[in-house]
């Protein structure tokens, strides 16, 4: 008892020259107005903040924080191991371990800033428009 059911029609339409769904672009052009368009200077003292100035020395801080965390290290090692050389090789030791985690978290806490000024850029751009 097997029922057989008719073949459905089907048609081909042609398919439509401009497709309704916009393709993704994974890595979207940057605002270069704010990077370029605008000296350091003029950003700087930008008073409406429409221009971001991190992005431009985000390099140049995390350098000096790398220097002032090195430097920090060196000066508690040497003050530790005048004291004493028992302090001075728990300095050596245990500083590392704390500088290391210095570096980590100014590193993301760097990172999160640029993250959010880039963020910022894109939406403007997109809310331009």
């Amino acid at each position: 008892m097997s029922q057989s059911y008719p073949e459905p029609e089907t048609t081909t339409q042609p398919a439509p020259e401009t497709s309704p769904i916009q393709s993704y672009d994974p890595n979207p052009p940057r605002n270069t107005q704010d990077s370029q368009g605008v000296s350091f200077f003029k950003a700087l003292f930008d008073l409406s903040f429409s221009h971001f100035v991190t992005l431009k020395f985000a390099k140049f801080i995390y350098v000096l924080l790398l220097i002032f965390v090195g430097l920090s290290y060196l000066i508690a090692f040497f003050a530790l191991a005048g004291i004493s050389p028992l302090y001075g090789f728990l300095a050596l030791f245990l500083g590392a371990i704390v500088s290391a985690v210095h570096i980590i978290l100014l590193r993301i806490g760097l990172e999160f800033a640029v993250a959010m000024i880039r963020t910022a850029e894109n939406t403007t751009t997109l809310a331009k428009r």
